[in-house]
C-alpha cells in the first residue's frame, strides 16, 4: 500500500480483532516456523482435520492437522502454514483461533486439577446438588450446552468460572460473556424468565464456599506456567446470573477483575513479562514532533519483528536511511522528521526488544488485553 503515512493500516487491518494481531506475530516467529516445519512432515490425523474444517467458513481451507500441541505451545487452535497472511474465517463469529489462550475454567464438580494440561476429572461422591449447565469445549470455542444437574426450579441461573488474574482479564471476560449468553439461551428456551436484581460474585477460589473451585487444585497460571505449588491466589471465581442483564454484569466483572489483576501485579505475587502499558502510538520526539495521525505503533513493531535480523545484522545502530529501506519508516524523498530520528535512536534499546518479545510469546498479551492494530 502506497501512503504518505508510515505504519498506516488498511481497511481490513483497522477492522481486525486481537486474534488477527496475534497471528501476525506468530507467523513471523522463528519458533513457530521451526515447529510447523517439523509437524508438516508428519502424516495428517484425518479425523482431526475433518473436525477442524467443520469450524471453518465454507471457502476456508487448511492442510495440516497432526496433533494438538499447537494449543499448548502457541495457544492456536490448529497448525496453520505461516504463509497464511490472515487467519482463515470461522463459521461461528463467537469462535476464536486463540480460544485456548483466553478460555476461563468452567465450574465442573468432576474437575480436580487445573494444571494447563489435559484436565483431570474424578467422579464426585453424592453427585451434583444444584442445576448446572456445562458447555462442550472445542479447540475454537464452546459447543453444545448440556444439563448435568437435576431439574430444580431456582430463581437464578448462575454461570460460574475461574478467571486467571495473573494476566489482564479482558480476554477471559469476553469469553465468559459468550458462555453466559449460551447459558441464557438454554434457560430461555426452557421457559425461564429474566430477572433484574442480580449481584456479581467475585471471590477467591479457596474461599471455603460451596463452589466446586474450592475443591480443585490449581497448579498453573498463565504468567507462571505449570508448578508443583498452588496458584490459587492468582485466580478468582466469578459468577453472573444468566437470567439478568449480562452486559451490565460483564462490565462489573471487568472493573473488579482489572482491579484484582493490578493489585496482584502491584504486590509482585509473580514474575511477569507483561508490560505495564503498551505503546499504542508511535512515540514523539523530545521536542514534541509526532508521527502523522493514522500511524499504528503495533504495525511498526510488526515490521520491526519481521525484519529483526536485518535491522540488527551488524550489531550497530541502523541509520534512519536503513529503517526507511527496511520498515518504511517514512516516505522517501523528504527531510528526516524529528519523530523518525527519535524512533531510530531507540530502535535497539526499546523497539527491537519489544518486537522480538511479541513474536516470541508476548503476542499473548494482545489477546489478554484485547489489543488490536487500531487500538489507541
Amino acid at each position: 500500500m502506497t501512503t504518505t503515512i508510515p505504519f498506516a493500516l488498511t481497511d481490513d487491518e483497522r477492522k481486525a480483532g486481537p486474534d488477527e494481531a496475534m497471528w501476525q506475530f506468530v507467523r513471523v516467529s522463528d519458533e513457530y516456523r521451526k515447529a510447523f516445519q517439523v509437524v508438516s512432515g508428519i502424516p495428517n490425523n484425518l479425523d482431526m482435520l475433518e473436525a477442524i474444517h467443520a469450524h471453518l467458513d465454507d471457502d476456508a481451507h487448511i492442510e495440516y492437522a497432526q496433533d494438538a500441541s499447537c494449543r499448548q505451545r502457541f495457544g492456536l487452535a490448529a497448525w496453520l502454514d505461516p504463509a497464511h497472511k490472515t487467519l482463515p474465517r470461522l463459521k461461528n463469529e463467537d469462535d476464536s483461533w486463540f480460544f485456548s489462550l483466553k478460555r476461563p475454567v468452567q465450574e465442573d464438580r468432576r474437575l480436580r486439577i487445573v494444571d494447563g494440561l489435559p484436565l483431570e476429572f474424578v467422579v464426585t461422591p453424592g453427585g451434583i446438588n444444584f442445576p448446572m449447565l456445562l458447555a462442550d469445549e472445542t479447540p475454537f470455542g464452546y459447543g453444545r450446552v448440556r444439563r448435568i444437574g437435576p431439574d430444580r426450579r431456582y430463581s437464578s441461573r448462575p454461570v460460574c468460572v475461574a478467571i486467571d488474574c495473573s494476566v489482564p482479564p479482558d480476554g477471559q471476560i469476553s469469553v465468559l460473556e459468550i458462555l453466559a449468553n449460551k447459558h441464557r439461551k438454554y434457560w430461555m428456551d426452557d421457559g425461564m424468565k429474566t430477572t433484574h436484581d442480580v449481584d456479581v460474585v467475585v471471590e477467591e477460589v479457596d474461599s471455603g464456599s460451596d463452589f466446586a473451585f474450592s475443591r480443585m487444585h490449581f497448579k498453573w497460571a498463565r504468567s507462571v506456567g505449570a508448578t508443583k505449588y498452588s496458584t490459587a491466589h492468582l485466580w478468582r471465581v466469578v459468577c453472573i446470573d444468566t437470567l439478568g442483564a449480562i452486559g451490565n454484569q460483564i462490565a462489573d466483572c471487568r472493573k473488579k477483575l482489572r482491579a484484582v489483576y493490578q493489585e496482584i501485579r502491584d504486590e509482585k505475587l509473580f514474575e511477569t513479562a507483561w508490560p505495564e502499558r503498551f505503546p499504542h502510538r508511535v512515540p514523539p520526539s523530545p521536542n514534541g514532533n509526532r508521527a502523522p495521525d493514522g500511524s499504528s505503533m503495533l504495525m511498526a513493531l510488526l515490521k520491526v519483528a519481521t525484519n529483526a535480523d536485518e535491522i540488527n545484522s551488524s550489531g550497530k545502530l541502523p541509520t534512519v536511511g536503513d529503517l526507511v529501506e527496511k520498515i518504511d519508516l517514512y516516505p522517501k524523498g523528504i527531510a528526516h522528521p524529528a519523530w523518525a530520528e527519535h524512533f531510530q535512536g531507540e530502535i535497539l534499546t526499546q523497539h527491537l526488544p519489544l518486537a522480538r518479545a511479541l513474536k516470541n510469546g508476548l503476542y499473548r498479551w494482545l489477546g489478554h488485553t484485547e489489543t488490536t492494530f487500531s487500538t489507541r
